[in-house]
């Protein structure tokens, strides 16, 4: 399967940087194709894996049962943060994944007017065979690279990751609860 730039960024940076030198506007054309590569892998990786679960789910609502997953006991709210969504957006997702049998709500022990959503046993195994899928796709995705190559690619990784961590709320769905205190 060739991934296909299906979703550019070609031209964003030209309205608002002038191009008047020319590596400013190679480093402009790569940031450009390096905005749509991420973006086209993470769909067809995400899709794949998600249609081969065979259980309907779709990436999005993956997303939100890997938050859940990762993070036990978040609010709507706390969601809608995570994943960079509005609020409403998150509470219609939440609901679909409730009526699926994947999630349930749980009123707070301090505070009975919250509330605080976890995974049902349905969505432990959900997320569980996800994340099998997931390692066996990246191991062949990976496949391509030497040993070395790999190790680049995690230390570029890696920097992206701290440089998200500490510029950007996106952050927040990585974080155990005492890490955001």
């Amino acid at each position: 399967m060739v991934l296909e730039h299906r979703f550019p960024l070609v031209g964003f940076y030209a309205h608002t940087e002038p191009r008047s030198q020319s590596s400013t506007a190679t480093q402009l054309a790569i940031i450009d194709e390096l905005g749509g590569l991420f973006f086209a892998v993470f769909r067809a990786f995400i899709s794949n894996i998600a249609k081969e679960t065979k259980r309907g789910v779709t990436p999005t609502q993956m997303r939100f049962l890997q938050l859940i997953a990762h993070r036990p006991g978040l609010s709507n709210a706390e969601i809608a943060q995570g994943l960079a969504v509005t609020t409403p957006s998150a509470c219609t997702a939440i609901n679909r994944l409730i009526k699926l049998g994947w999630v349930e709500r749980h009123a707070d022990v301090r505070d009975k007017r919250c509330i605080r959503l976890y995974l049902t046993g349905a969505g432990e195994e959900l997320v569980r065979s996800f994340q099998i899928m997931q390692a066996e796709k990246l191991k062949d995705l990976l496949a391509i690279f030497e040993e070395e190559e790999m190790n680049e690619f995690r230390d570029m990784v890696r920097r992206i990751t701290a440089y998200i961590d500490t510029n950007t709320d996106q952050s927040y769905a990585t974080r155990t609860p005492e890490e955001q205190a």
